[in-house]
């Protein structure tokens, strides 16, 4: 195939202009999945459909992915039996005795966030579902809440002990022995740990917001949280307990399963003990769906025991639950198609190559930043951003040792970065489904808090490749968001 140069970049362009215009992801990345395989057939007809089969086929049968699905299906299934059972509406109203006002039902939202920090996916879906009663009593608009959610989630990616440690930790690694500077995985983690600029100040925003209740989406911000037809409660007597039983051994078995699982699989292949080899071992995926099966067993349970719904009951609102998830299901798997199309038009290895000609160690940090969002943007996928961007900011800063660490995290946070301006995420579309929006309004009314956020960040980063100290190149940022924000955001 010819090099098609800028073409490269028309997948992603026609995914998000389709989104915005058709306002249909599966439709969207269809087309997207369509121009590139148009671009790698060269414009004939049997070349190119073959190349889309095999892209859809890529996606379709990614056994990672395919994981990843069972658990959002199992986990839509569970919230839907809750939410049939009338738990929720329970939990609110005890909890409404407490949460009193909307500032505490944003800072309860905010809290509980912060709290799941162990993984991404898990933490919106249960953030989402548990505050959505709580914070509809008190007049709280669906799409802050997914705003403050999908941000805080992603403190999954700067914590040590998490589904994503590992995986940073790895690439890390990785990369530092492709340019010879092999050092321990969770060495170079926690060096770069502080260097996630995007990561601490959009988080920061999210609970300036949660205080104050004002935005920059607010005149965005037109829909409220659909209501919960009377006929669709079908339980009776449903207490708090219901939702919160089930939810706890969601929570709690999952991180004691990416415990557990690290522990068993690093004596099996007989590595001694440590934080980095049990994190390395630990099969996350696996242990979200063995804690959800968990929570289902126990829940549905409960809630027969006690006489909140009977087993037809339980079973029907397990199967909506299941086909409400269907869809986000088959765009997570289209995004992958998209993402595994990028790396066969090189996609990222281009936009890597536009940086050839800026190669001052001032703005090294920036572009890879940057770099790392656009690769997010273009694929979907900030994982794949991470393994295509370390080893070109590693090779760049080989020369500079001390931008290392922070080109390190500028790549991390960057790659986070890039979800939070795009609908086809799977954490976008997983926190839209939770919050009862569609990702297209989640992404499109948290926006401008991401580009604001992002400015902030793209600003502390060239503050660091001038040589400023991580502290006022942090605070720096940080005061202006503060300003801005006190200026320009205001109360849906």
């Amino acid at each position: 195939m010819a090099d098609p140069g800028l073409l490269v970049l028309l997948p992603a362009l026609v995914t998000i202009l389709g989104a915005v215009f058709f306002r249909r992801l599966t439709l969207a990345l269809l087309l997207g999945i369509l121009a590139g395989a148009l671009i790698l057939g060269q414009g004939h007809v049997g070349a190119s459909a073959g190349f889309f089969w095999t892209s859809l086929k890529a996606g379709l049968i990614d056994v990672d992915k395919l994981k990843i699905v069972i658990f959002i299906l199992l986990v839509g299934g569970l919230l839907e039996m809750i939410g049939a059972s009338g738990a929720y509406a329970a939990l609110a109203h005890r909890l409404s005795r407490r949460l009193s006002t909307p500032r505490r039902g944003r800072m309860a939202a905010w809290g509980l966030s912060a709290g799941l920090f162990f993984d991404d996916y898990a933490n919106v879906l249960i953030s989402g579902s548990a505050m959505r009663p709580v914070l509809d009593r008190l007049a709280v608009s669906p799409a802050l809440l997914a705003y403050i959610i999908d941000v805080v989630a992603i403190l999954a990616s700067a914590a040590l002990l998490s589904t994503w440690s590992a995986f940073e930790s790895s690439e890390l690694a990785r990369a530092a022995a492709s340019v010879g500077r092999e050092a321990p995985a969770t060495v170079l983690f926690l060096r770069a740990l502080p260097y996630h600029l995007y990561t601490f100040l959009a988080v920061a925003l999210t609970l300036a917001v949660a205080w104050t209740g004002r935005w920059f989406g607010s005149r965005l911000d037109k829909r409220r949280f659909p209501a919960r037809p009377d006929e669709d409660v079908e339980g009776e007597g449903a207490r708090s307990r219901h939702a919160v039983v089930p939810l706890a051994i969601l929570v709690g078995g999952a991180f004691t399963a990416l415990i557990g699982t690290g522990i068993f699989f690093a004596r099996k292949a007989g590595e001694p003990l440590s934080l980095e080899s049990i994190l390395r071992n630990a099969r996350p995926i696996e242990g979200l769906i063995g804690a959800t099966l968990a929570a289902l067993v126990v829940g549905a349970a409960c809630l027969w025991r006690d006489g909140v719904l009977s087993h037809l009951h339980i079973r029907r609102s397990f199967h909506r639950g299941v086909l409400a998830m269907m869809e986000v299901s088959l765009i997570m798997l289209l995004a992958t198609a998209l993402s595994r199309q990028a790396v066969d038009l090189g996609t990222g290895t281009y936009l890597a190559g536009t940086i050839g000609p800026w190669l001052s160690p001032s703005v090294l940090p920036m572009l890879a930043f940057l770099l790392a969002a656009a690769i997010t943007v273009a694929t979907g996928f900030s994982w794949g951003a991470m393994s295509l961007v370390l080893p070109v900011a590693f090779s760049l800063g080989h020369a500079h040792p001390d931008l290392i660490p922070i080109m390190s995290g500028a790549v991390i946070t960057g790659a986070v970065a890039g979800e939070h301006l795009i609908p086809y995420s799977e954490k976008a579309m997983m926190t839209g489904i939770a919050c009862g929006i569609p990702p297209i309004y989640h992404i499109k009314t948290m926006l401008p808090q991401s580009l604001a956020a992002l400015a902030a960040a793209s600003l502390g980063y060239l503050l660091l490749g001038l040589g400023w100290g991580l502290l006022a190149a942090l605070a720096a940022p940080a005061a202006l968001l503060l300003v801005g924000h006190t200026l320009f955001a205001r109360s849906s």
